[in-house]
């Protein structure tokens, strides 16, 4: 139980880490292409 709950936690850090990352990085591409124009 405990195991599975720290498999979970691990799992939903992950996701939010990578998810932060695209958002930011999406960000990034949107700031550079205001830029342009």
């Amino acid at each position: 139980m405990i195991l599975c709950g720290d498999m979970m936690g691990i799992e939903l850090l992950d996701h939010i880490i990578v998810g932060y990352g695209n958002y930011y990085s999406m960000r990034e591409r949107t700031d550079l292409f205001d830029d342009m124009f």
